[in-house]
């Protein structure tokens, strides 16, 4: 049995506040296997382990950070590419 000790539950409502998505984008992304499962914590209550939202917006920074190194060295070969061109055309 997996240690719950120090498990945190937060209601869609906190999700909403952390992520500005609606709700039913988050039901989507969970049937998509793109955001974290909800946990039934009573007949008609769900709630989210507080670690994997914050966890998945982690990794949405991630994403976009080693996005951004892509697009910056995508950017440097451009700026040297069009550099040698100008070079070579000056030289011509």
């Amino acid at each position: 049995m997996s240690n719950t000790a120090n498990v945190r539950l937060i209601t869609l409502d906190e999700v909403i506040d952390r992520i500005p998505y609606s709700k039913v984008h988050i039901y989507r992304l969970m049937e998509q296997g793109k955001f974290p499962r909800s946990v039934q914590v009573g007949a008609q209550r769900i709630a989210f382990v507080e670690k994997e939202i914050d966890e998945w917006i982690a990794s949405r920074m991630q994403n976009r950070d080693m996005n951004s190194a892509s697009v910056e060295a995508i950017a440097r070969k451009a700026l040297a590419q069009r550099a040698a061109k100008a070079r070579h055309t000056q030289s011509a």
